[in-house]
């Protein structure tokens, strides 16, 4: 008869403080992937051009009001192309003007007004008096990406050794614990805010950040949904390939006798 080794308990000490360790550093590196995320080029000039045209529309974006007067304006001047704002640079063409809806036409001079803040292309003056726009920039997106990568290491060392200080079974239930819990609530609100549908008022403010349009709020958890839910699933899994091994285990053992 093989005898059983015996756990030291300073292992089970140490599986709770790379647990935690795990968990705080898991919560970080995937809050760091969501302002990756939200800071790259792809998500942050969309997003930031429907705040700003929205903050420009108080009827709302769809409204049609202000559209037709710069139709008017851009007629009585005889051109093809009219400047709507100060910004020489910023531009709408009279076949955008014929071809696009009043939401996308707003969004297309805006986010000429976006994206030289995003790349940098703005003097100081300028970038003094766009707020919080100056700061969520393509430089901003490259260093907290750096740190996103960087934040893996400790994170590889730490869940190696909640594995390796974990007992059998353990081994798979530890890390799904620290999964679940880093990634089950934050599903279940972004859930939450793509399902629900609050009162909003013409600018399209209402739900869980009022300061933003219930429409961004939405695509901006529809953005960051599949990282939580991807580690929600991932958790699931090890805890189900930890019961199939168990069940596996029982049933062999009873076929033998």
């Amino acid at each position: 008869m093989i005898k059983e080794k015996v756990r030291p308990y300073w292992h089970v000490d140490l599986k709770w403080i790379f647990g935690i360790l795990t968990t705080l550093l898991l919560s970080l590196t995937i809050s760091l992937s969501t302002l990756s995320t939200l800071t790259s080029a792809q998500i942050a000039i969309p997003l930031a051009t429907a705040v700003v045209a929205t903050q420009f529309s108080p009827e709302g974006l769809d409204d049609s009001k202000g559209i037709e007067e710069v139709k008017q304006k851009l007629e009585l001047s005889g051109q093809n192309v009219l400047h709507p704002l100060p910004d020489k640079n910023i531009t709408i063409t009279k076949s955008d003007l014929e071809k696009l809806s009043p939401r996308e036409i707003r969004l297309k001079i805006f986010r000429q007004v976006v994206e030289p803040f995003y790349y940098q292309r703005t003097d100081e003056q300028t970038k003094k008096q766009a707020g919080i726009l100056a700061f969520i920039n393509e430089s901003l997106h490259s260093t907290i990406f750096t740190l996103f990568l960087l934040s893996f290491i400790p994170l590889t060392l730490c869940m190696a050794g909640l594995i390796y200080f974990s007992y059998r079974y353990g081994k798979l239930i530890s890390p799904a614990v620290v999964l679940l819990l880093v990634s089950t609530l934050p599903m279940i609100f972004l859930l939450l805010i793509r399902t629900t549908k609050p009162s909003i008022d013409a600018q399209g403010r209402g739900g869980p950040i009022p300061i933003l349009p219930h429409e961004i709020t939405v695509q901006v958890a529809e953005v960051l949904t599949p990282a939580y839910y991807l580690l929600f699933l991932l958790g699931i899994g090890l805890i189900g390939t930890a019961v199939i091994i168990k069940l596996f285990k029982r049933f062999s053992q009873m076929d033998k006798h």
